[in-house]
């Protein structure tokens, strides 16, 4: 089946309130793409240059869209269960990266590809509840011998694949998600003016200003989705101001709700200005001295 068939298949599954289907098919589609992570075992073990990594990523494109087929209507549709069905997804994906820590930098692309992908999509449907449950997936650091979460994993962030460049990671997140069929065929909406990519950089934007908040070892993360014309802070700014998205944000974060604009401002303007070379001096919170 295409990508576009899953989701049309599962999205009708889960209309008529068949949950189980709809979870054993994303499980299907974990195995379908760890297969295929198998098949490039070579490839894997060497993925210096853009070349090499373009072949690589060629090689599973169906597996992965495949499986964000699967997790997108879990995610909109599936309520508490589905979406904790795509955060098991996730680990088992991220399990490999531990598994494998020689071929680690093909898994971290895989994994954060598909991270940053079901993120953004969460957010381009407002199920901004699907961000606390990202906090159980966790990595070793290769830094402190701890676990963190893989959202504050400076690998994720900067792939080796890419010369540990933040900005050129998201831009091949970006890319490869504006080119599916399925968000053209299945969800014309997130595609007309660029909805998904503009969650997208929210997700990158939000992702950065947790590792910020979580440890005195991290201060200024760099998210390339707060370079974006601002399109991430005004997106989040919203969000903050809706009940529910601020009550997310609270556990997500782990901040008391009313010091909750204050440190994510102080945060936001720990960030590296460059943007500002661009865009002008784009703040969370304007007007809120």
């Amino acid at each position: 089946m295409s990508a576009v068939e899953i989701n049309e298949q599962l999205v009708e599954q889960l209309g008529r309130g068949d949950t189980v289907a709809p979870r054993e098919a994303l499980k299907a589609q974990v195995l379908a793409l760890l297969a295929g992570l198998d098949s490039q075992r070579d490839a894997r073990a060497n993925l210096a240059g853009e070349e090499r990594v373009n072949t690589f990523l060629d090689a599973i494109s169906d597996e992965l869209e495949g499986f964000i087929a699967a997790a997108a209507p879990l995610i909109e549709y599936g309520g508490s269960d589905g979406q904790e069905a795509v955060v098991r997804a996730l680990a088992q994906v991220t399990s490999e990266i531990s598994r494998e820590p020689n071929q680690e930098n093909a898994y971290y692309l895989v994994t954060a590809r598909l991270l940053w992908s079901t993120t953004a999509f969460a957010l381009a449907c407002d199920a901004t509840d699907f961000l606390p449950r990202l906090l159980r997936l966790t990595v070793r650091s290769a830094f402190r011998n701890v676990d963190e979460p893989l959202i504050d994993d400076s690998s994720a962030r900067h792939l080796e694949a890419y010369g540990r460049s933040a900005e050129v990671a998201f831009e091949s997140h970006r890319l490869w998600l504006a080119s599916l069929s399925l968000l053209t065929e299945c969800y014309p909406l997130l595609a007309r003016e660029q909805q998904l990519e503009s969650a997208l950089a929210e997700a990158d934007l939000i992702f950065a200003l947790h590792t910020d908040a979580v440890g005195a070892r991290h201060r200024g993360t760099y998210s390339h989705g707060a370079h974006r014309e601002g399109h991430a802070e005004q997106r989040l700014r919203a969000r903050v101001r809706t009940p529910d998205g601020r009550e997310q944000l609270v556990r997500f974060f782990g901040i008391p709700a009313a010091a909750l604009e204050q440190r994510l401002t102080e945060l936001h303007e720990s960030f590296p200005r460059q943007r500002e070379l661009f865009f002008g001096d784009v703040r969370l919170f304007p007007g809120d001295d």
